[in-house]
């Protein structure tokens, strides 16, 4: 997700007389890479979250810059460096105005400083910004799937600020576009605004991607701080794609994280299943005894006791006995909702549910009803298995 523009403006003031002349609301933008571009013909060549410089050599008066920082903007670039002193002496006032109000920074670096050093360190500290990120990832998969092995991941934690002795939260996100492309083909779409808005506090936060899932790893975030996150990544989507979320709860130290993955994974596969955009794990109810079984075999033997003979049942017979028990039993034993959902009258209902207690031998009391409830939601994990 590279760096934040902010970090590399802080070196360059320090080091190169570099000025924010305007857009200081944008310092907040990643940065891909750096480029220095005299003509506005140039700028198709950009692929976006590119940071500029330009000395103004081909050009004659500033008249060209308005048009130049409007390509800029057109094209995704998060800024642009004026190297001034030799062919650019001011900079006209629309220019300011217009990257004033649309958030795009805009700098000065006097023209005895040389650009090709500025780049270079700026390229250098990109490409140490992305290694650390790679870094971090790695070190995060060995905390998650071998928390024992602290020296797989202690150094490199510590290095990004996060602290053993802090409170953690996992985030388990879902993207799905329209054509059905799954996370990790939309993340390339999103990177650079999702990184954005992930590291845009000052907590310590970085997000991997594992098994078609985006995984936000926050420390000392409570879980209204992350369903703002969910909201913001949710309002950045396009072209019809969609957004899922499952929130673990909030645990001490770095061997929680490992628990907390398992919890926003199963809250996550409960959104799916339930079509809900966001589900925190302390909601997901029966699921919790569910995923707490890492037998399948249990679960397996588990459904075919309890529902084994309905779905032998509708496959010898044609009939649709399970999908009625269940909207039966998740409709609160309603007939007339039944009825409504199926489009089907009353009576027909009613026939069906006396047809399931025979071939279930149950009266449905109020302990069966939980029993074949908790099978349904069995049969749905063992699908996603």
């Amino acid at each position: 997700m590279s760096i934040l523009l902010s970090r590399l403006y802080d070196g360059g003031r320090k080091s190169y007389r570099m000025k924010l002349i305007a857009g200081k609301s944008g310092l907040d933008n990643p940065v891909r890479w750096v480029h220095i571009i005299e003509d506005v013909t140039f700028t198709d060549f950009l692929h976006g979250n590119e940071l500029v410089f330009t000395t103004g050599i081909r050009h004659q008066g500033v008249d060209w810059l308005i048009g130049f920082v409007l390509a800029l903007k057109d094209k995704g670039a998060v800024g642009l460096v004026i190297n001034t002193g030799q062919y650019i002496t001011e900079i006209p006032p629309q220019v300011i105005v217009f990257c004033e109000k649309h958030d795009f920074p805009l700098f000065t670096v006097p023209w005895q400083e040389r650009i090709i050093d500025i780049t270079y360190e700026f390229c250098h500290r990109i490409m140490n910004s992305e290694e650390n990120e790679q870094s971090l990832a790695a070190a995060m998969k060995n905390l998650i799937f071998s928390p024992e092995e602290e020296s797989g991941y202690k150094n490199t934690m510590l290095r990004a600020g996060f602290h053993n002795d802090s409170r953690y939260t996992v985030m388990a996100v879902r993207l799905t576009g329209i054509n059905g492309e799954r996370t990790p083909e939309l993340i390339k779409k999103y990177n650079y605004t999702f990184g954005k808005l992930i590291k845009r506090s000052t907590l310590a936060a970085t997000a991997i991607i594992q098994e078609n899932n985006l995984i936000i790893i926050k420390q000392n975030c409570p879980a209204e701080g992350m369903k703002q996150l969910f909201e913001k990544l949710k309002a950045t989507l396009t072209d019809g794609d969609r957004i899922t979320a499952g929130l673990s709860g909030q645990m001490d130290g770095w061997q929680s994280v490992s628990t907390l993955y398992g919890d926003a994974i199963s809250s996550l596969t409960v959104a799916l299943k339930r079509g809900r955009e966001f589900i925190e794990y302390g909601d997901i109810g029966l699921y919790k005894i569910i995923f707490g079984v890492r037998d399948i075999g249990i679960l397996k033997s588990y459904v075919e006791s309890v529902l084994g003979e309905l779905i032998q049942h509708d496959e010898a017979n044609g009939t649709d006995y399970v999908s009625t028990l269940r909207c039966y039993l998740e409709n609160n034993c309603s007939v007339q909702m039944v009825a409504q959902i199926f489009d089907v009258h009353r009576n027909t209902v009613n026939y069906k549910i006396k047809a399931i207690r025979d071939i279930l031998k149950t009266t449905l009391r109020e302990e069966d009803k939980m029993k074949y409830l908790l099978a349904f939601y069995v049969a749905d994990m063992l699908e996603d298995e």
